[in-house]
């Protein structure tokens, strides 16, 4: 992914996993859409908003082991754009057409349906690769500033974890898992590919 950030500050306290407190970093991001997508420009500046402000938790916060305050902002770079291609698939159904989606030059790409990730099939929200690819697919679906944000920390080498209320969860995604552990806020601070990728965790039980 190609994004602008700016690292307000970074120690060693934090490279070493204990976060300051002033730490922040703000991401400047392409956004762009297949044709046949519906989405605004105040659409897209409010979830890159709402990411923004989930990440950085409410006045009053306390943090915790598994849940901090982490100061992240994601901003829109220029204009909402169309993709390049014409011939840059809507629906995501073969690694052909992830292939195709992430060669396009912008760092968010929306698409209609993801049916195909990571060598699977199923129906996913988002689809993004740690170093290896450069960019985050993502549908029009529901709570979409947080599957935004839980894409962006896959391309920093984060990988799910077992935690239900996680935004890392390898639970789905819902309105109420937003907690972000101290490790992956260095993480997100640091940018993209920063992080050690390890394998998945055993899926738990979802349902609550």
């Amino acid at each position: 992914m190609r994004v602008k950030s700016s690292i307000a500050l970074v120690c060693l306290a934090l490279l070493m996993g204990a976060a300051p407190a002033t730490a922040q970093s703000s991401y400047s991001l392409k956004v762009s859409h297949h044709r046949t997508v519906e989405v605004s420009t105040q659409a897209i500046d409010k979830i890159l908003a709402d990411a923004s402000r989930m990440l950085k938790k409410a006045p009053g916060h306390v943090d915790s082991t598994d849940n901090v305050a982490c100061r992240v902002t994601f901003r829109r770079e220029g204009p909402l754009s169309v993709f390049a291609s014409r011939h840059t698939p809507a629906v995501i159904n073969t690694e052909a057409d992830v292939d195709a989606v992430h060669s396009e030059p912008f760092d968010i790409k929306v698409v209609k349906a993801i049916n195909f990730c990571k060598g699977m099939t199923g129906i996913f929200a988002g689809c993004s690769w740690p170093n290896e690819r450069r960019s985050i697919i993502v549908t029009p679906g529901r709570l979409r500033h947080l599957v935004w944000a839980h894409e962006f920390g896959h391309l920093t080498g984060l990988k799910h974890r077992s935690e239900p209320l996680a935004l890392m969860t390898i639970c789905p995604l819902a309105a109420d898992q937003v907690q972000v552990s101290g490790h992956e806020c260095d993480c997100l601070l640091l940018g993209m590919g920063t992080c050690m990728i390890t394998p998945d965790p055993p899926a738990p039980h979802c349902g609550r």
